[in-house]
């Protein structure tokens, strides 16, 4: 290689080199765009922490600080497709054009936490007792005294009677026990107005319960 040959070569390797770096020089001053911004409710406009902001077409990823605020760097000019995502919230997609240092203030619905209405349903006492003998008024039974006195719906029972005081007055008599010896739990709640007296009754209404159970023994 002459000494013609030598300097030729080294101005276009110069030359390549020089071009090479004012390219990339370009393409860094170009790509210095910037988008930063908010993220809060919709609603209450409370911030929202740790939000995961991607930039789809980049794939750039951050998250929003304890006041809510994000910032990405070193984007070129451009429309992108941001989407923001929250573990408590659905997820948006935003399109935005980005051209220098650009602002986003994102706002998501913060409903997903929200717990459904929860009904608790139980019975204040068993269906069921351990004893052997326990007799039960069916809802038939029941409605053909809707007009009558709890204690003359028991009769219907083996073993029950009544105590009739009055018109509308009829005590129940559990082989020969009544009164205070007699103990009538209404939904749970026990009843006490038949212990006054002769002259008081179990204030039941048939038309408010669907079954009536007599339980005899030690389960009682």
């Amino acid at each position: 290689m002459n000494l013609y040959m030598l300097k030729t070569f080294n101005i276009t390797v110069l030359f390549i080199v020089m071009f090479s770096n004012a390219f990339y020089g370009q393409n860094t001053v170009a790509c210095q765009a910037s988008l930063s911004g908010t993220v809060t409710d919709y609603h209450n406009k409370t911030i929202l922490e740790k939000a995961t902001i991607v930039v789809l077409e980049l794939n750039k990823t951050t998250y929003s600080d304890s006041t809510g605020k994000f910032q990405l760097n070193e984007i070129c000019p451009g429309s992108y497709t941001v989407s923001v995502a929250h573990p408590e919230c659905n997820t948006v997609t935003v399109d935005v054009t980005i051209d220098g240092p650009t602002t986003l203030d994102l706002t998501l619905e913060h409903h997903l936490e929200e717990l459904d209405e929860v009904k608790v349903i139980g019975q204040a006492v068993r269906e069921k007792t351990n004893t052997a003998s326990e007799q039960r008024l069916s809802t038939t039974v029941l409605e053909s005294y809707s007009t009558a006195t709890l204690g003359e719906a028991l009769r219907e029972l083996p073993g029950v009677s009544s105590l009739n005081t009055g018109a509308a007055i009829t005590k129940p008599i559990i082989h020969g026990l009544s009164g205070s010896r007699i103990l009538v739990l209404n939904d749970g709640v026990r009843m006490q107005d038949m212990e006054w007296g002769d002259e008081h009754a179990p204030n039941i209404d048939n038309n408010c319960n669907g079954t009536v159970t007599d339980v005899k023994g030690a389960a009682a």
